[in-house]
Parts: structure tokens; C-alpha cells; sequence
């Protein structure tokens, strides 16, 4: 359960920004306000994207893959990535040498906030492993075989384009901070 993705915070990454400073902050919304009018205004109206099954990557994160509209969700990937490109905003390497997969995520390892030891702790973890007694082992991979059952398809309608800060103060409702709609 510690890993699992709260409900309130889905949602599909179209793109990954490194912002260091105020100033790329300010240029990043002032840009993705102007670039969210216009994909908004030319897109169709309904906009609901299908998900099913289940995948990884590299077995640190399990999410739902999109399975319909992702001609869509790739152009619209694309127009943000190469507008804040060509104006100097840092898109993540992560997604220039992958295929964009757009998806929701269910449950990363990332999400075990815990994991911070005392150098009491370390020591006491390593002898108890290496002795045997190790009385849990700490999740080290997510696989997608040990889910009970495959994901039943469903469908969300796509409201809205955000761009969200990764960290922060979390909004009222837990849902990442909004910097820009």
C-alpha cells in the first residue's frame, strides 16, 4: 500500500521539465499557457482516452498503458516537447531516449518515503541479513505477474492540460502543486 499511487493524483505526463531556477518557472508558464489555448483549440471536443493491462518500467513503477487515442496524446506530447525545447526549457533526457508511453501509474518504489535509515539502523539491517534473521526484506521490484487480475479496460475523459510542480506544497486535495492551466 505504501507504494501504491494515490487515486487523486492520476494523471498522464506529456512531458518532463527540469526547472532550476524562478526565472525557467515564470518562461515555462508563460509558455504552456499559450501553447494550452491553442492544442485546447484544436482538438476535438471529447476527449476520453481508453487504458488496460498492466506494464513496468524496469519493475520500479507499475502503471495501466493507454490503448486508444494515442495518436492524440502523442501529438499533443510532441508540440510541448519541441516548443519548450526550441525556447531553452530543459525537456528530461528521460523522455528524449524513450519512446513517449503514455499511461497511469499505480505504484512506484519511489513512493516509500521511509526508507531514510539511522546508521544504527544500516548496521543493525546488514547483520541481520547477513546472519539470516533478516526479519523483512525490503521491496526491491514491482512485478506485474504478481497482480491478482489484468486491469479491466476503462475510459477517462481528459479535462483539462496542467503544468504541475513534482515538488512542493501539495494542493488541499493532495494532487501535485499547479503552476500553470
Amino acid at each position: 500500500e505504501k507504494y501504491c499511487v494515490p487515486i487523486v493524483n492520476s494523471h498522464i505526463t506529456m512531458a518532463l521539465l527540469r526547472l532550476r531556477t524562478p526565472e525557467e518557472v515564470n518562461k515555462a508558464c508563460d509558455l504552456f499557457s499559450s501553447l494550452e489555448s491553442n492544442l485546447s483549440k484544436s482538438l476535438p471536443n471529447r476527449r476520453s482516452v481508453s487504458f488496460s493491462g498492466i506494464g513496468h518500467f524496469g519493475h520500479k513503477v507499475l502503471f495501466v498503458p493507454v490503448t486508444d487515442n494515442l495518436s492524440l496524446l502523442q501529438s499533443i506530447n510532441q508540440r510541448l516537447e519541441t516548443s519548450f525545447h526550441s525556447s531553452g526549457i530543459f525537456v528530461s533526457e528521460r523522455h528524449e531516449k524513450k519512446e513517449f508511453k503514455p499511461h497511469l501509474t499505480l505504484a512506484k518504489l519511489s513512493r516509500d518515503r521511509n526508507q531514510k535509515k539511522s546508521r544504527q539502523q544500516k548496521k543493525k539491517h546488514t547483520e541481520d541479513r547477513k546472519s539470516g534473521n533478516s526479519p523483512s526484506r525490503e521491496l526491491k521490484q514491482l512485478h506485474p505477474d504478481n497482480c491478482t487480475s489484468p486491469v479491466d479496460p476503462f475510459k477517462i475523459e481528459v479535462s483539462e492540460l496542467l503544468l504541475c510542480a513534482m515538488s512542493g506544497k501539495r494542493e488541499s486535495d493532495g494532487f501535485y502543486p499547479i503552476l500553470a492551466s
